[in-house]
């Protein structure tokens, strides 16, 4: 049987998809038609506001950023495009639901106030901007989100539970919801209004930016993987860090800390903790650690002796009466003009400092030559009671002081204190103690004169107090 098919109706077939390819499409934004000549897509050449439909049909991927772009109209029509970069453009509006192709988007540092995304997106990048409502519930298969510095008071990612990173930083959010997110990896949600954040169902966060945030408390008991911590300037008042022994990298300065135990987090090798009230730290365990950061805590003793990684150190202005850095690793600490590797300033009561080569520090040569201290701080090699008590009671005599407040007894001194006892003015002891000598209570004491015996060593002297 012949198939026969009249002229007339081939023609017009053949009319129809000429003018369906050759069909124009309006681009009504003269730089983003510029940017389609300069990428050899509208083949033209001739700014008119118009591309052909078959200079755009194959287009895959679009780097149009930085071209002062002010309307993306026309993006509609760029059907296969799975990958576009407009950053750093003018934009306010942007439409992509038509553009069902699309996979990756980039629409950075805009001006953009609308953003409709297509259903299959599966990494947004849409920082710096100004989007206040950013409705993800149909972009299910999203994996990356990247909104920070935006203006959002709220996020919902219920829907998006194949999400494994997650920027949102520097924004508004009030409440944040992320139990259905249990592919989650990295979350970074600095610079937020909500106080609180439950992460027991991120069993797989290994990146956790909580900076600058109102939030009181952390539970990252559940967070086994964690590798990174960040929450400074933060309101949180302890961390329990026992179950996340992968934590490499600890930044919580600037908070309400009071105490934290790293103990069990021995493969951590970045600790900054500067600027809370810390009072104790051991870090005998973090045998990894190479940078470590405690200034402006309230620390009486520190013992780096075990840590021979270590390459800068900053414990200046705490309380410190004991600190060793005799490591063996004294030659690797980082020198530089840019660089204080070690600083210990603003320890008013610390005579003596234990390092690997005194000879050295003391002359600031070596590994030493930037190296900080108070002058009146020396370096040996052994900080230890022989060196107190050289010159016995006549080297201590004014170099320690005896204060009572409130019925506590405090001594501090430049020097290593072996032990305080109390007596009442007849001469009966009331009080013995070989530690925490700030914070000695005779409250349970009568008013009366008090003699405050102070035992450095063989070598001891005594004050008189009062308790009224």
């Amino acid at each position: 049987m012949k198939l026969i098919v009249s002229i007339p109706v081939l023609l017009l077939c053949v009319i129809f998809s000429t003018n369906a390819f050759s069909q124009k499409i309006s681009i009504p934004d003269n730089n983003f038609e510029l940017a389609l000549i300069n990428l050899g897509i509208d083949t033209d050449g001739v700014v008119n506001n118009l591309v052909a439909s078959y200079d755009v049909i194959s287009i895959t991927n679009m780097d149009i950023s930085q071209k002062n772009i002010e309307n993306l109209e026309g993006i509609e029509n760029f059907k296969n495009l799975s990958q576009l970069n407009c950053d750093g453009n003018n934009i306010t509006s942007l439409n992509l639901s038509k553009n069902e192709a699309l996979l990756k988007l980039s629409c950075r540092r805009n001006e953009l106030s609308n953003l409709k995304l297509n259903k299959g997106l599966v990494e947004l990048a849409c920082s710096s901007n100004d989007i206040t409502n950013l409705n993800l519930k149909h972009t299910i298969n999203l994996t990356y989100i990247e909104c920070f510095n935006n203006a959002l008071s709220s996020l919902n990612v219920n829907k998006n539970k194949e999400l494994e990173e997650l920027l949102c930083g520097d924004n508004q959010i009030q409440k944040l919801d992320l139990r259905n997110n249990i592919a989650l990896q990295k979350l970074s949600c600095e610079n937020n209004e909500f106080t609180g954040l439950d992460l027991t169902k991120n069993i797989s966060l290994t990146d956790l930016d909580l900076s600058f945030s109102p939030v009181t408390s952390l539970d990252v008991s559940k967070n086994i993987k964690l590798v990174n911590l960040n929450c400074y300037f933060s309101s949180i008042a302890s961390l329990d860090l026992k179950k996340n022994v992968e934590l490499k990298n600890l930044i919580c300065f600037t908070s309400k800390l009071t105490k934290i135990d790293v103990s069990n987090n021995k493969l951590l090798e970045v600790f900054d903790c500067h600027d809370n009230n810390i009072t104790k730290l051991d870090l005998s365990n973090n045998l990894a650690l190479t940078k470590f950061y405690c200034n402006k805590n309230k620390l009486t003793e520190l013992d780096l002796s075990k840590n021979t990684k270590l390459t800068e150190v900053n414990c200046r202005n705490n309380n410190l009466l004991n600190l060793n850095v005799r490591n063996g690793n004294n030659i690797n600490f980082i020198s530089s003009i840019n660089t204080i590797s070690f600083n210990a300033k603003d320890n008013n009561n610390l005579a003596c400092i234990e390092v690997d080569n005194e000879i050295e520090a003391n002359g600031g040569v070596g590994s030493y030559w930037n190296w900080e201290k108070d002058i009146d701080t020396d370096y040996s090699e052994f900080c230890g009671e022989a060196f107190y008590t050289a010159e016995a009671e006549e080297q201590v005599t004014g170099n320690f002081k005896v204060s009572i407040k409130s019925g506590v007894v405090g001594v501090l001194s430049k020097f290593n204190i072996s032990g305080v006892e109390i007596y009442t003015f007849e001469g009966e002891l009331v009080k013995q103690v070989y530690s925490d000598y700030n914070n000695i209570s005779i409250n349970s004491q009568p008013d009366g004169v008090y003699m405050v015996l102070v035992q450095f060593g063989d070598v001891s002297t005594m004050e008189e107090v009062i308790k009224q």
